[in-house]
């Protein structure tokens, strides 16, 4: 997943003694003439195309690249078919990580069909093959190695890249498969769009009244309506205080599905030269009635997802602390990664153990995990997830993570650490302590 950008064999080259295009350094000629083997020509041809779509001067150096295209239920046969192609002979020159697959791996479940998995494994070899980390997350910025800020880099999982410029200070586009891919092997990216300070600029604000934003799900319903209506790389939220981190996730998440743009602040008012917006209290009632919808939830037709994106080491142990002590249905997925899963080490067992099923390095949210189960209605906490799973046809609803644990619990509910039950106090699980002062990029 993530902003497409073009790429292709037959293009017209500028080299560095041209006045125009982009330039190519020495070093950038020898690799696009062969020199260093076939596979970086190809990677440089890809660059110099992007390069051209987005007016770069030249190409500069990555620290490192995450890869989408790792799916099978997204990439099918012919991306399978050029993925073991490519990688017969060629190798990511920096920092590699990877987006999830569509199923678990480690521990295949009986239901996924044995030839899926026999294609998704071939997808991970191949990746593997290249030299890239054995990831395979939506949330790269969780693990060890993460780039500190002021890094350029090329990510293509929207909801990372958004977050990656929103939060962390990175400086990356909303890469393809494709172009991440090619940045990878190259070991640089074109110097454009949001590689440049003045494209980080709001071009779209949204005015929202603090009061009518009651908890995390109205966070992303706000993100989720500006990113649908604007084309704006950067939007700016006024009203709202800046949340936490995970909300942020959940943020990043909404507007990579709903529109194009790929990074936003909050600030105290309009930016100079921004188109602005207001969402009412009313409108953002209405928005949350079309995507929590009605009536309880039946976990014994139903499924839960949670950790879209992939929980980090903080989200799982909050998870495993409120699953503690019921029972729960299989039916409900966590979704992380491998390297987060041994990290909290014994409390993967525990949440194993109270019945819900820890998915590693799989995302159902873009998997036929519902014909896999045989249900067509899907619950999940997250208005990425719901998006994708809508656009399958499946009927998706966004509630709250408290909702989602108590529906599929078998056993009597407990209270959580701090003494209060889950979604009874959401800023306890969300967002930063009342009064805290609001924080807002300065240089932007």
């Amino acid at each position: 997943m993530g902003g497409g950008t073009p790429g292709g064999r037959d293009i017209f080259i500028f080299h560095r003694t041209c006045c125009s295009g982009v330039y190519l350094s020495e070093e950038d000629e020898r690799a696009l003439s062969g020199e260093r083997g076939e596979p970086v020509a190809a990677a440089y041809r890809v660059l110099v195309a992007v390069g051209e779509f987005l007016g770069a001067k030249r190409l500069i150096p990555i620290s490192s690249a995450h890869l989408s295209g790792v799916n099978y239920a997204n990439m099918g046969e012919e991306g399978l078919e050029f993925l073991e192609r490519f990688s017969a002979s060629a190798k990511v020159s920096v920092h590699t990580t990877v987006n999830p697959c569509g199923a678990d791996l480690y521990d295949p479940p009986s239901y996924v069909p044995r030839d899926f998995l026999e294609r998704q494994r071939r997808i991970r070899e191949a990746y593997l093959r290249m030299g890239c980390v054995e990831s395979f997350t939506c949330a790269p910025y969780e693990l060890e190695n993460a780039p500190p800020p002021g890094s350029h880099v090329s990510w293509a999982e929207s909801s990372a890249a958004i977050f990656a410029n929103s939060e962390l200070g990175l400086y990356t586009n909303r890469e393809s498969g494709l172009s991440a891919l090619a940045a990878a092997v190259a070991g640089k990216t074109p110097e454009g769009g949001m590689h440049l300070e003045e494209n980080r600029v709001p071009g779209y604000a949204l005015r929202v009244d603090p009061s009518a934003v009651a908890d995390y799900l109205d966070y992303q319903l706000a993100a989720y309506y500006a990113a649908s209506r604007t084309s704006s790389d950067v939007i700016a939220f006024i009203g709202p205080s800046r949340p936490s981190r995970p909300v942020i996730k959940l943020m990043s998440a909404a507007i990579g599905a709903a529109g194009p743009s790929s990074m936003f602040v909050f600030s105290d008012s309009a930016p100079r030269d921004a188109e602005v917006e207001v969402l009412s209290a009313e409108d953002l009632a209405r928005l949350r009635r079309e995507m929590v919808g009605s009536g309880p939830i039946d976990p014994s037709e139903s499924i839960g997802i949670l950790g879209c994106p992939f929980y980090g080491r903080d989200e799982l142990e909050r998870v495993a602390a409120e699953l503690a002590g019921r029972r729960h249905s299989p039916r409900l997925f966590i979704q992380t990664s491998r390297a987060i899963e041994s990290s909290v080490g014994s409390l993967a067992d525990s949440i194993r153990g109270s019945g819900a099923t820890l998915l590693r390095c799989a995302c159902y949210p873009l998997a036929p995990v519902d014909a896999w189960m045989g249900t067509s209605r899907i619950y999940a906490d997250s208005i990425k997830a719901v998006h994708y799973l809508r656009k399958r046809g499946v009927d998706a609803y966004l509630r709250d993570r408290a909702e989602i644990l108590r529906s599929f619990a078998r056993g009597p509910a407990r209270r959580s650490l701090d003494g209060h039950g889950l979604g009874q106090v959401p800023g306890a699980i969300y967002l930063r302590p009342p009064g805290e002062r609001q924080v807002v990029r300065e240089e932007l």
